[in-house]
């Protein structure tokens, strides 16, 4: 898991009523850059000395513009706050804000109750918003990258180039590395097929990775089709 940080200072707001659409604008003070095919998981947006007056709001970030693409909302925002800390997840806009460099972003402020519905920021306000990303992995190139029944005998390179694999994807959605058993040719039974497999699966299963139904395993008999329907299923673990 990578996170890409944007950090920035007030440069100008208007919070007097927050129901006729207040924002604040902050320019960019330092960022990391943008990142090629990421894909954004989950963030956290900080912001630092500011004061808010509304009895129930919520913070609106909005990339490029104030009438711009929501990026996140952030609830639960109330109350004289030295520091306001949330977590949101991701929509589409950040996937956006990833592949850019933005010079400023908006921080809009919206109130959903309260006879009070006004903020400001402190002199000084500072403003932090990490993203948290993946990268897509490069995949193991498989010794044979078509597998046919009835012609292709299986082989021990067939299942642990699907355990490097598996374990690649789970690295790039921010899962640690399954623990396989040692497979080695000449060595591993044919009796331990069947285990092998489930192995196989759960590493997939564990991260709720969608796939077809999984096909009945015929008991110490190495199967084609099974390693056939493991690999589709590898490649749908991060699209």
């Amino acid at each position: 898991m990578y996170t890409r940080e944007i950090t920035g200072t007030i440069s100008k707001y208007d919070m007097t009523d927050l129901k006729d659409g207040g924002y604040a604008v902050f320019t960019v003070d330092s960022d990391t850059g943008p990142v090629e095919d990421a894909r954004p998981v989950s963030g956290r947006l900080t912001v630092s000395s500011m004061r808010c007056y509304a009895t129930s709001a919520y913070m609106v970030l909005r990339f490029d513009s104030n009438d711009g693409n929501v990026m996140a909302y952030t609830d639960n925002l109330s109350g004289d706050n030295s520091i306001h800390s949330e977590t949101f997840g991701v929509h589409e806009p950040v996937m956006a804000l990833m592949a850019a460099k933005p010079e400023t972003v908006y921080l809009c402020i919206e109130a959903t109750s309260g006879t009070s519905n006004k903020a400001n920021f402190r002199e000084g306000c500072t403003i932090s918003l990490e993203i948290d990303y993946t990268l897509p992995q490069e995949l193991l190139t498989y010794t044979d990258p078509v597998l046919i029944a009835g012609t292709t005998n299986v082989k021990a390179a067939h299942m642990t180039e699907l355990q490097t694999n598996i374990n690649r994807q789970r690295e790039a959605l921010g899962y640690p590395a399954y623990t396989f058993t040692t497979i080695r040719a000449g060595y591993t039974s044919l009796a331990d097929w069947t285990a092998h497999v489930e192995e196989l699966r759960a590493a997939i299963d564990q991260i709720g990775a969608e796939h077809d139904a999984w096909i009945p395993i015929p008991v110490n008999c190495p199967n084609v089709m099974v390693l056939i329907q493991l690999r589709e299923a590898v490649e749908a673990m991060l699209p």
